[in-house]
């Protein structure tokens, strides 16, 4: 049974394809749909939080544009 890991449109902004081409290469293993779930759900709550950061850096710069060093003051 092969696997569909097509770039049809859903609600996340990471493809599963993607996620689950980084998993592959990451290792010589089989990769289940649940890991490329959760490793997809995991990098987009985390981008969230930095973009948001990033967007309240720059706010307090009293910019009206997020730079990189805007999302890289979000490091910690």
């Amino acid at each position: 049974m092969a696997d569909d890991y097509s770039t049809i449109a859903d609600d996340h902004e990471f493809s599963k394809s993607k996620i689950h081409q980084f998993l592959k290469e990451a290792g010589d293993m089989r990769v289940g749909d649940d890991a490329v779930e959760e490793l997809r759900d995991e990098l987009e709550e985390f981008a969230e939080k930095r973009g948001s950061q990033g967007v309240d850096h720059a706010s307090s710069e009293g910019r009206k544009t997020v730079r990189r060093e805007d999302i890289r003051a979000t490091r910690r």
